[in-house]
């Protein structure tokens, strides 16, 4: 198979990913009463880290380079979930949002010019907790965050002007996720 015929199954793939997401099972009227103040982010233990061009400057080691590259994604990721979140949940049931981050995938700037199109992907288990009970409310497995990059010349352009990737993809996940909690549907790739 060719390199660009693997890169078309995997697009299929992701994209058939996005269309069979994890189902919200609370109410609008459930949904609309969440006050989420409080946001927990954190690696599940056998998380990865795909992120070529962070590598520089960190430990050769595989566990450390994975260690070193979590805490390097955490921040910007926990940053643009307490951005979106809180504000579009303000109702009346106090609610706390964990977030496993299972995977996060930003690929080689040198990966997204040459073979073009290979989203940004973060990939979390979410679970919404009812802080007076103790009990979840709702719960997604592998819940994915996909934001867009370009190829080519495009991919050139989007490398020299556009922020920084972690920071592109952790929105995005922030953005999927606020509309799945608000709506019940995860709404695409950004």
């Amino acid at each position: 198979m060719s390199l660009r015929g693997l890169l078309v199954v995997v697009l299929g793939l992701a994209l058939a990913g996005c269309a069979t997401g994890p189902v919200n099972t609370l109410s609008q009227d459930r949904r609309d009463a969440l006050r989420i103040d409080t946001i927990d982010v954190s690696f599940a233990p056998d998380a990865k880290v795909d992120w070529f061009d962070a590598q520089g400057g960190g430990p050769i080691d595989p566990v450390a380079q994975q260690a070193y590259l979590q805490a390097k994604a955490l921040g910007p990721i926990k940053a643009a979930l307490n951005a979106e979140i809180p504000p579009a949940f303000r109702g009346t049931a106090p609610a706390t949002l964990k977030v496993h981050i299972r995977y996060v995938q930003i690929p080689a700037t040198a990966t997204r010019i040459i073979i073009a199109n290979i989203p940004y992907e973060i990939r979390a288990d979410l679970e919404v907790v009812d802080n007076r009970t103790g009990r979840t409310l709702v719960a997604a497995s592998n819940f994915n965050g996909l934001a867009r990059s370009f190829g080519g010349v495009a991919g050139i352009l989007e490398s020299a002007v556009a922020e920084d990737p972690i920071l592109r993809v952790s929105k995005a996940f922030a953005h999927v996720l606020r509309a799945w909690l608000k709506t019940g549907q995860a709404q695409g790739m950004m």
